[in-house]
C-alpha cells in the first residue's frame, strides 16, 4: 500500500499543478490602451493676473489584469501619461502665455468590479498610482525687453510696449523648484465589448487626483498646485492562453 501511495502521489501533485496553472492562465490577460488626457491644476499660478487653463495631452498604457472571480479583478497599467499645464496672463500682461508638455511614467493599481451580459459589460475601478516626471517641453510667448515700440495716443503722447516673443524649447528641471515624484488616487467607469473569449475591447472615462504638488516648497507664500487629470481611454485586452 505504501508503494502504491508513493507512486500515486507524484501523479496527484502533477494533476493539481496542471489544474492550478490552467486556472491562472484563464484568469490572466493583458493588452494595450491609448487615450486623451485633460489636465488642470487645482490652483492658479502665484503671479498677478495669471490663471491655469485646461490642457490636452495623450496617454498610452499596457494593462495587465488578473480576475479574482466573476465580478472582481485586479488591474495594473504601467504607461506614459501626459499632464500638461497651460497658463495665460491678462490685463497689463495680455498676450503672455505658456504651455508645458509634461511626460510621466506612471503605474496605477486598481480593483475592478464588473457586471453585465455576454457581449457587453460595465465596470468601475478605483485605486492608487505612483509616477515620475521624466521629461518636459515648454512653449509660450513673453515680452521681449530688448524690443520696445512706442504707440502714439490721441492726445499726442506715446505709450511704450514690449513686442511679444515666442519660444519653444526643452525644459531643464530645477532641483529646487520641481517635484518630479507624483502619487495619487484614481477612479474610472467604462464599458467592455467581449468580441470573443480571447479579445475584449473597452472604453473608459477616468479621473486622477495627485496627493502632492508638482512644485517643491521653495518660497513663501506659494500656491503649490496639484494635478487634476481626466482621461478618455480606448483599449484591448487579450487572454494569451485562450486560443478559441
Amino acid at each position: 500500500m505504501k508503494i502504491v501511495n508513493r507512486q500515486f502521489l507524484p501523479i496527484l501533485l502533477a494533476a493539481l499543478a496542471t489544474g492550478c496553472c490552467s486556472t491562472l492562465q484563464a484568469q490572466f490577460s493583458e493588452g494595450i490602451s491609448a487615450g486623451y488626457t485633460l489636465n488642470q491644476p487645482d490652483k492658479d499660478p502665484g503671479m498677478a493676473w495669471s490663471q491655469h487653463l485646461p490642457s490636452g495631452g495623450f496617454a498610452i498604457g499596457i494593462p495587465v489584469q488578473y480576475d479574482l472571480g466573476k465580478h472582481l479583478a485586479l488591474r495594473a497599467e504601467p504607461g506614459l501619461f501626459q499632464k500638461n499645464v497651460s497658463m495665460e496672463r491678462t490685463h497689463d500682461y495680455s498676450g503672455t502665455w505658456e504651455k508645458k508638455y509634461n511626460n510621466y511614467i506612471q503605474l496605477p493599481v486598481m480593483v475592478q468590479y464588473r457586471t453585465g451580459a455576454r457581449k457587453f459589460s460595465g465596470f468601475i475601478q478605483a485605486g492608487l498610482y505612483a509616477g515620475y516626471w521624466i521629461s518636459s517641453r515648454q512653449e509660450g510667448a513673453v515680452p521681449d525687453i530688448y524690443d520696445l515700440i512706442d504707440q502714439p495716443n490721441p492726445d499726442g503722447t506715446t505709450t511704450s510696449y514690449f513686442r511679444i516673443k515666442q519660444y519653444n524649447t526643452k525644459y531643464s528641471f530645477n532641483d529646487v523648484k520641481d517635484q518630479r515624484f507624483d502619487a495619487g488616487a484614481l477612479a474610472g467607469i467604462g464599458l467592455n465589448y467581449h468580441y470573443n473569449p480571447r479579445f475584449t475591447f473597452y472604453l473608459e472615462l477616468r479621473y486622477s487626483q495627485s496627493f502632492n504638488s508638482f512644485e517643491k516648497k521653495y518660497m513663501t507664500p506659494q500656491q503649490r498646485p496639484v494635478h487634476q487629470t481626466g482621461a478618455t481611454m480606448l483599449g484591448c485586452m487579450m487572454n494569451l492562453f485562450n486560443r478559441k
